[in-house]
């Protein structure tokens, strides 16, 4: 199940770059945000500290037990020849010379070996400690053995004098007590690196010992970050689940693979309807290629695609949607997945339609009124032309006064019901390839007699904007919104029109597409503005209404704004209008280019 959802339900429809963390993010990710190098090099160091400690025991064991069993065997020779040579002074034993130099030769042996740093006692080789005080001592031993080895060679020795029996005798026990000497000094050396092993041992101990609590420190946080992570995905699954709005997730190759309950509920589709299935099986039909192509291009090339769409039902009835298609990205920023969210708009469109409907009989209201008084006006001025020039007493002259004023009523009444159609679309406009950059510059300079003393500005591009379009009735449209600028800068300091033409960029006819279900790859804007009085933002729904105005009486008819909406219409274009009171209004013409 998909780890990490939309953080905030009431922006869910709008919640494309969240809707990116659905797949990217889970609770394991908490993993990757542990540090767990130094732990791991803590561990790694007390254990080869411990290591160490032991295997420097082992060799110093290795190397020391030999020298010292030298050692003491060197002090059993000295020892043993000592006491075969008192024996042999005292004649207590059958001993002969011989006997003594053996043993004290056999010491003299051990000790030149252990200076040349080589043991061997039993089966085991040793090492000799490299230690100065250590082979100044075994000098010492060698020296003494030497020269009881030289004493036991004197030719006074069949005398067996007293002094030379002394001599011996301190000979001996000097020699035994630097062999003493140097097994002391092995023994203190070996005190000496056990005591070094202690401190490296405590210290891996120790390290050990930390990097094993730190390794449950941190596991304890990451097993309360993972139920924190657990409870919150659990919430926003739970969140989405039961949500208003259906959502779907596919891989990139558009297999389904998640929907919501709401889905369930908008489509009649059960969950395993629909996965491992592609999304067009809620196609209409009633969107064209383009329109698919152009949401495919958005989305796969990472960016959110937003719109309305007609989908259809299990049951093949129709419903609007609208709808938000998010890609997902992982952590290399690879595409990988797509969320879309869709809101089932099939009520608010009725409510809406109603609304309309509504708004159509109140402007019908307006406009019978409108007409009517209008119209009556002109038939009035008909009938009395009519009237009086068929009086007895009417002169030639005066006839062709009043019918000439009949027919010029005639023609505003034909002039006011032109208007109308071409409101309602009813008069037919026949579009060609027309260049609105020189319409617009024909507009102006018609207009600058009436715009005398305003300030006119145009920014329009050097080379021709072409467009499908009707250069009369553009003529009219764009002269009736300079009209209507220059009504409204009356009274401002400094009045100011300014004009403007361009082509869109490619993402910003995007939106437009999006917006309004096209499917032009280019869209002309003209922006007509002012720093007039403004329009009220409640009265700015109104402003295309047939008769509505807000010019004083005997200013306007109520029907440029509405001939202006009609060309837009007619050219399939769209209007968008900017307004502050105070400060000036902009209309916002858009026209697909060609």
């Amino acid at each position: 199940m998909f780890q990490k959802l939309i953080s905030d339900y009431n922006s869910l429809f709008y919640a494309g770059e969240d809707a990116k963390m659905i797949i990217s993010r889970s609770p394991t990710m908490s993993l990757k945000k542990l540090p767990v190098a130094p732990v791991v090099a803590l561990g790694v160091l007390s254990t080869l500290l411990l290591v160490i400690s032991y295997f420097s025991w082992r060799q110093t064991v290795y190397e020391t037990t030999p020298i010292l069993d030298q050692i003491m065997e060197v002090k059993v020779k000295l020892m043993s020849g000592h006491l075969l040579y008192e024996e042999m002074v005292r004649g207590i034993r059958n001993i002969q010379l011989a006997d003594v130099r053996d043993q004290v030769e056999s010491s003299h042996v051990m000790t030149k070996d252990s200076l040349d740093g080589r043991t061997y006692v039993g089966q085991v080789k040793g090492k000799v400690p490299n230690d100065l005080e250590l082979k100044g001592e075994l000098l010492s031993l060698q020296l003494s053995i030497h020269q009881i080895l030289d004493q036991l060679q004197d030719s006074r020795f069949p005398d067996k004098g007293l002094e030379l029996d002394r001599l011996h005798d301190d000979s001996f026990s000097q020699a035994i007590m630097r062999a003493e000497a140097a097994d002391a000094r092995v023994h203190e050396l070996v005190k000496q690196s056990v005591d070094q092993q202690k401190m490296m041992f405590a210290a891996g101990l120790l390290i050990w010992l930390f990097s094993m609590g730190l390794t449950y420190f941190r596991w304890r946080q990451l097993a309360e970050r993972f139920d924190e992570s657990n409870a919150r995905v659990m919430k926003l699954s739970h969140a989405v689940e039961h949500t208003g709005e259906s959502m779907l997730i596919s891989n990139r190759d558009g297999v389904i693979e998640y929907v919501n309950d709401a889905f369930t509920n908008i489509t009649g589709y059960a969950p395993e309807e629909v996965l491992g299935k592609n999304p067009s099986i809620l196609s209409s039909g009633l969107q064209g290629k383009g329109f698919y192509k152009l949401m495919w291009d958005t989305i796969l090339g990472g960016e959110v695609w937003r719109g309305e769409v007609t989908d259809k039902r299990k049951d093949g009835s129709c419903y609007q949607a609208m709808m938000s298609i998010s890609p997902i990205l992982d952590d290399q920023g690879e595409l990988t997945h797509f969320v879309a969210v869709q809101r089932d708009i099939s009520e608010l469109r009725t409510l809406e339609k109603n609304l309309i409907q509504a708004k159509k009989m109140d402007a019908v209201g307006t406009l019978s009124c409108g007409l009517a008084h209008d119209l009556n006006n002109s038939m009035t001025a008909i009938l009395g032309s009519i009237e009086l020039a068929r009086m007895d007493n009417a002169s030639y002259e005066d006839m062709k006064m009043y019918l000439y004023n009949a027919e010029k009523a005639g023609a505003i009444a034909v002039g006011i019901i032109k208007e109308l159609m071409l409101f309602a679309r009813k008069e037919n406009i026949h579009l060609t390839h027309t260049d609105i950059n020189e319409v617009v510059y024909q507009s102006l300079t018609a207009m600058q007699l009436k715009c005398a003393g305003v300030k006119l500005e145009s920014f329009l591009p050097e080379s021709p904007l072409f467009i499908q379009g009707n250069h009369l009735h553009l003529h009219r449209m764009i002269t009736n919104l300079l009209s209507n600028a220059c009504d409204a800068v009356d009274g401002s300091d400094v009045p100011k029109i300014l004009v403007s033409l361009a082509i869109l960029s490619q993402k910003d006819a995007g939106k437009i597409n999006e917006r309004k279900a096209a499917n032009s790859s280019k869209w002309v804007r003209l922006a007509v503005g002012d720093n007039g009085c403004g329009i009220e933002s409640e009265l700015i729904d109104k402003i295309f209404d047939p008769f509505f105005t807000t010019k004083a009486v005997g200013k306007g008819t109520g029907l440029g704004l509405s001939c202006v909406y009609g060309v837009v219409e007619g050219h399939h274009g769209f209007i968008q209008v900017d307004s502050e009171k105070g400060k000036g209004t902009t209309f916002n013409l858009y026209f697909p280019s060609v």
